[in-house]
């Protein structure tokens, strides 16, 4: 400090100057540091309430002096989320970038499944329930040259004449309601009361949509070949999604392959270490 005394005020404003912006260079190296080794903890939002980092990057940090006894929880992103974005899907995988995909009835499906882990799906209970989903909504997909009477490109809507389930979906639900009295079959000498209310309503809705329903005509054909149908829309629904999902992002591209992503007569997704998913992006949310 001596040195800065001597000499003009010009000379000694310089000084100052200069050894302000050498201490300056040095704490934002100690920063840019400690935010490399901390880069898990300050994505996810977990740096402790005294941790000076959060200074830096949490709004929320902590004020000097000031000791939050109970401070309010931060509204993170989850590290895994699939959720429709306006007309879109939004999906983010092992607290990477959100991808923005286009509409498509696979990421629907592909929904269910992520948010139900290690749970089995018939294909035809799937797709019951993605239509209950997307009612009177568009659900083909938007690929060119694809139009929505395509096979795996079916439309649920309303006529004037009211409600209307399309040739697909009459062939669905006949096929679910077999598959349901064969659920029951097991699970009443069983004795498994909640599974029996749970089928008994679902059997219910169905045979409740199926009569409602209007100008289906024709007969249902055989049920081993609409078996096959259902199975083949309901794969390549997924699989055009999977197909979006590989041009953006090869992780959870890689991640989505057998055994953990497992399609055909039954679907199912059984991650490795207890991965989960959300359809909401925040936490607390």
């Amino acid at each position: 400090m001596r040195q800065l005394i001597s000499g003009s005020a010009d000379s000694i404003a310089l000084q100052i100057y200069e050894l302000h912006r050498r201490h300056a260079k040095y704490i934002t190296k100690v920063i840019d540091d400690a935010i490399a080794l901390n880069r898990s903890a300050i994505r996810k939002r977990q740096l402790p309430p005294s941790c000076l980092l959060r200074l830096v990057c949490d709004s929320s940090g902590v004020k000097a002096g000031v000791e939050k006894s109970d401070p309010t929880p931060v509204c993170g992103l989850v590290d895994n989320y699939i959720s429709i974005k306006g007309q879109c899907w939004a999906i983010r995988y092992d607290g990477n970038e959100e991808k923005i995909y286009t509409p498509d009835i696979g990421f629907y499906h592909l929904q269910i499944l992520l948010e139900n882990p290690g749970t089995t799906f018939s294909a035809s209970e799937l797709d019951v329930m993605v239509r209950r989903m997307t009612k009177n909504e568009l659900c083909g997909s938007v690929s060119a040259g694809e139009t929505p009477t395509e096979e795996g490109a079916s439309v649920l809507g309303q006529s004037d004449a009211g409600p209307v389930l399309d040739e697909h979906a009459v062939r669905t639900y006949h096929i679910r309601l077999n598959e349901i009295e064969e659920e029951l079959g097991d699970a009443r000498p069983n004795n498994d009361l909640g599974k029996i209310q749970a089928l008994e309503s679902e059997k219910g809705r169905i045979e409740s949509e199926l009569g409602n329903a209007k100008g289906l005509g024709g007969e249902i054909r055989r049920l081993g070949n609409d078996r096959n149908k259902v199975r083949n829309r309901v794969g390549n629904a997924i699989r055009r999604a999977l197909k979006k999902i590989k041009q953006y992002d090869r992780a959870l591209s890689d991640h989505l392959q057998k055994p953990i992503l497992n399609l055909g007569h039954t679907l199912s997704y059984i991650p490795r270490d207890g991965l989960t998913w959300s359809s909401k992006p925040n936490q607390n949310s």
